[in-house]
């Protein structure tokens, strides 16, 4: 039953953060999700900082932030991390010339 109740509230802070992104182009945004079995992040939501996130499910393995563009960062992080919800890794993206003192993207960072 718990397990239901966090994949709900995981759905609804998805619908919260979709809605946020129509609403205003000033805040990250979730770009992807995926079910994992375990999750850790090396920087959390840090972007300015590369880190990256170990991974083990149906998709397995290490991934690190990175540039989408030159002022778009892809930062990956944990579900837990960001929503207090376990089980998903997760793709948030940011636009670097929103963060202050920030130019854009390099090297899976904002500088």
């Amino acid at each position: 039953m718990e397990v239901r109740m966090k994949k709900k509230l995981f759905v609804v802070l998805l619908s919260f953060a979709l809605l946020a992104v129509s609403a205003s182009v000033y805040a990250w945004w979730l770009h992807t999700y995926y079910p994992v079995s375990s999750c850790s992040d090396s920087d959390g939501l840090d972007f300015r900082n590369k880190g990256f996130i170990n991974i083990t499910g149906n998709l397995t393995g290490t991934f690190y932030d990175y540039c989408v563009d030159n002022v778009t960062v892809a930062e990956m992080a944990c579900s837990k991390d960001v929503y207090n919800v376990s089980g998903y890794a997760i793709e948030i993206r940011e636009n670097c010339l929103n963060l202050t003192n920030s130019t854009g993207c390099s090297l899976g960072r904002c500088i």
